[in-house]
Parts: structure tokens; sequence; C-alpha cells
């Protein structure tokens, strides 16, 4: 499933991307996602078991503040209360190793990984 919308959101950048001179970036949350499982695993999603908690929401924030401002999620010292500083960090190197192995940046049609300038 994980795999699917990770596939889906990079075809729908691609088009998005070969229509203009637009860069699109697809930020990474679905990899960040796949590393912090195995240590997380349920703890990652709301009661509900389909939403994210508030360690998985901590998460995908770090993850897109690090696309949006092309900075890595380490730089910061922003957290969200309730998650503890050992899990913020560890939050923060998922996010930081899925930016910098898996953020798919669309221009002009033409794919391209991750590259600090």
């Amino acid at each position: 499933m994980q795999q699917a919308l990770i596939g889906g959101y990079e075809d729908v950048a691609t088009n998005i991307g070969s229509t203009d001179s637009t860069v699109t970036k697809v930020s990474p949350v679905g990899y960040a996602w796949r590393l912090a499982f195995d240590e997380y695993g349920d703890k990652l999603y709301d009661n509900d078991g389909r939403h994210p908690s508030k360690l998985g929401s901590y998460l995908a924030a770090l993850v897109h503040f690090s696309t949006v401002y092309n900075k890595s999620a380490l730089e910061t010292d922003w957290r969200v209360n309730g998650v503890s500083e050992k899990h913020a960090k560890n939050l923060m190197a998922y996010a930081e190793e899925a930016f910098q192995k898996h953020l798919l940046v669309v221009e002009q049609g033409e794919r391209r990984s991750n590259t600090f300038p």
C-alpha cells in the first residue's frame, strides 16, 4: 500500500513538472514513515489506526520542513509538546535520512535526486 501511494505521488509530480518550467518536489514522508515504523510501529498511528498520532504528525512535519526550506531536520530545535527529546531526535534522524535519500525533484520533466545547493 505504501509503495503504491509513493508511486502515485511521484507520477503526479512528473506529470506536473513536465508541463512547464515549474520545479516540483515530492516530500518523502512515506519513506520516513517506513524507516521509523520498525522502531515505532503503531505508535505512529492515532487510536483509529488510520490517521497519524502526534509522533507520526511530527515526523511528517519534519520531512515537510526539510522539503520546503531545503534544510536538514537536524537543524531545527522545534519539538511538539508531549514528544520527548529522545523521540524527537530519533524522528529527526529518520526525517533527515528520508530527505537525503528520497526527495524527488522534477524540473521540466526530468527527475533528479536531492542535493543541497
